[in-house]
């Protein structure tokens, strides 16, 4: 499934970086930019296209997934300064009168697989899926 990553994976990143200044690793703070492709720029946040999409988000298909990225490394809401907390929720409330719906893990979640603060920008199409069954080893998903 595209954007997911196993707990193991996850843990093993977060052992990776454990003794590491967050932005020397932060692929967030470093990017690959044939990997970030950027979609607007503020003063303190990017958007920009996920590198891992999502294709059902509630149970719908995902037309578009993007990710609200903070410039400097902070891996809570509550790091941000003023200035940025309002950049910050205006351009959450621009894209969500575009129809996005937004969703952000918190710092200890076991699901965050980088702790640079981020939030997901997704677009669902179509109906509510009637039935859906998810196993994860191995990894099989059916939609109906």
């Amino acid at each position: 499934m595209p954007g997911y990553r196993s707990r193991e994976e996850t843990l093993q990143y977060r052992r990776s970086v454990k003794n590491d200044p967050p932005s020397s690793v932060c692929f967030f703070c470093n990017p690959d930019p044939s990997r970030l492709k950027p979609v607007s720029q503020g003063q303190f946040f990017q958007v920009v296209k996920s590198d891992f999409p999502y294709s059902l988000w509630d149970g719908m298909k995902v037309a578009d997934h993007l990710m609200l990225l903070p410039r400097a490394h902070t891996d809570t809401i509550k790091g941000l300064s003023p200035e940025a907390a309002v950049e910050y929720t205006t351009t959450l409330g621009e894209y969500e009168s575009r129809g996005y719906s937004n969703f952000t893990r918190a710092p200890g979640s076991i699901a965050k697989s980088v702790d640079h603060h981020h939030t997901h920008l997704v677009k669902t199409v179509g109906a509510r899926k009637k039935l859906l069954m998810h196993s994860s080893k191995p990894y099989i998903r059916v939609s109906l």
